[in-house]
């Protein structure tokens, strides 16, 4: 199962949601202003990337600087 990762506001997100929809893709959608997210969730997501995923997330983000996440990114 497709996992994506979610913001109210994102209209991105509003698009993925959309697009996997529209191809009848399942999916399951965590969203990170309501649900939040684990360092160790966010670290495990990092493993898994080739330094692709970094540039995606903005780094002044709440969840970020909470996580004590920036430096890495």
């Amino acid at each position: 199962m497709i996992k994506i990762y979610t913001v109210s506001s994102c209209t991105s997100c509003k698009k993925a949601k959309t697009w996997l929809n529209a191809h009848q893709l399942s999916y399951k959608e965590q969203n990170l202003g309501k649900e939040g997210i684990t360092r160790e969730e966010l670290l495990d997501i990092l493993t898994k990337t080739d330094n692709a995923l970094p540039v995606s997330f903005r780094q002044k983000t709440a969840t970020l600087r909470h996580l004590e996440l920036t430096s890495r990114i």
